[in-house]
C-alpha cells in the first residue's frame, strides 16, 4: 500500500527533553528515525554550539 506511519517520541535526559517524529513506509524505521531526530535534539543541545542535525533513512 502507500501508508505512511508517523512516530512520535518523547525523550528526557536530566533536564533536557525533546520532541521527534520520523515518517516512513515501515513502522520500525519510522521509529528509528524518530529516536535518532530526538537523540540528535537532545545532544545538540547540550554542546555550545547548538548545532542541530536531522537524520533522513533512505527508502
Amino acid at each position: 500500500t502507500d501508508a505512511i506511519v508517523e512516530v512520535v517520541v518523547h525523550l528526557s535526559k536530566g533536564d533536557v527533553t525533546a520532541t521527534a517524529w520520523g515518517a516512513h513506509e515501515d513502522i520500525v524505521m519510522a521509529s528509528v528515525e524518530a529516536m535518532l531526530n530526538g537523540i540528535n535534539n537532545i545532544l545538540s543541545r547540550e554542546n555550545a554550539n547548538n548545532l542541530s542535525f536531522q537524520y533522513k533513512i533512505p527508502t
